[in-house]
Formats: structure tokens, C-alpha cells, sequence
């Protein structure tokens, strides 16, 4: 039975029923993701995976023979959709791991247990309580004195001199 682990008390059932679907669209993330990073590896490892879908993509918008002419016949190379193919199936795979993302998110979320309040965390002092390591009677001087600081002017190069 689940309890809430604050009052050690039953949850209500729908508290419940969002905590299991919490629970199943984390595991259904989880999986999903799993399964477009293992797509992904075996479409690296084996890249003749893709050609079914290079086929489909040729037999339906035949754009290679449209692109390059029809006279190569049917040991032809397909460039073009090979590209398409490659392209949709790295779109297709990306969001479905951005579901996956969703579905995690989504489902953590609702498994998240209410913690405890925290015991209150000590606070900085005000800006004007704050010493900075100065002494209390410190009056900054908002004037730099003349002889100790040296002269930032650039030096002249001979434009508008006197004669």
C-alpha cells in the first residue's frame, strides 16, 4: 500500500492512480529513449539498415530517376533519397527520444514525493549590516589624493604644439 512518507498515513486513490501512471510513463520514457539511442547505434554500425527506407522513399517519389535520368535502370545507385532517408530517420529518431524526454519528465513529476519543510537556513546579513572586514568608523574618501596617484593622461604626439 502506498503512504505518504511525511504522516505515514494511506494516500488518497487518486494520489495513487497519478503516482502508477507517474510511475508507467517513466518506464515507457525510459524505454523509448533506450530505444532510439540503440536505433541510432546499430544505423552507425550497420548502415544498410537504412535501405528499405531508401527503397520506399525511391519506389514512391522516384526522385532519382526524375533527378538524373531514367536510362540507369535498376542497379542504379539512389543518391538522392538515400539522403532523404538518412535525413528522416535521424528527424524521426530525435524526437522520439524528445517524447521519451517528455514522457520522463512528465512522469517524474508525478511521482514526486511532497519532502519535508526544511529547517530555515541561516540568511546574510543586510548590505548596510555588512562590514566587508572594514572598521566600523571607516569613511571612504571619494577623493583620491593628489600626489600618490600618477597621471593616466597620454602622452602627446605632436599635433597641436607651441612653437
Amino acid at each position: 500500500m502506498l503512504k505518504d512518507q511525511t504522516t505515514n498515513t494511506a494516500l488518497p486513490w487518486p494520489l495513487k492512480l497519478a503516482r502508477m501512471a507517474g510511475a508507467l510513463l517513466l518506464l515507457v520514457g525510459i524505454a523509448g529513449l533506450l530505444w532510439a539511442l540503440l536505433e541510432f547505434w546499430l544505423l552507425y554500425l550497420n548502415p544498410e539498415r537504412i535501405l528499405p527506407l531508401t527503397r520506399a522513399i525511391d519506389s514512391v517519389g522516384a526522385l532519382d530517376a526524375a533527378l538524373m535520368g531514367a536510362g540507369a535502370g535498376a542497379a542504379r545507385p539512389m543518391p538522392v533519397a538515400n539522403f532523404l532517408a538518412w535525413a528522416l530517420a535521424i528527424v524521426l529518431l530525435a524526437m522520439l527520444g524528445r517524447v521519451a524526454y517528455w514522457a520522463i519528465r512528465a512522469g517524474a513529476s508525478l511521482l514526486a514525493i511532497p519532502l519535508p519543510p526544511s529547517p530555515a537556513l541561516p540568511t546574510a546579513p543586510a548590505a548596510d549590516e555588512a562590514d566587508y572586514g572594514l572598521p566600523r568608523d571607516y569613511q571612504p574618501s571619494h577623493r583620491a589624493p593628489r600626489g600618490d596617484v600618477p597621471s593616466i593622461r597620454a602622452p602627446s604626439r605632436g599635433g597641436n604644439r607651441r612653437a
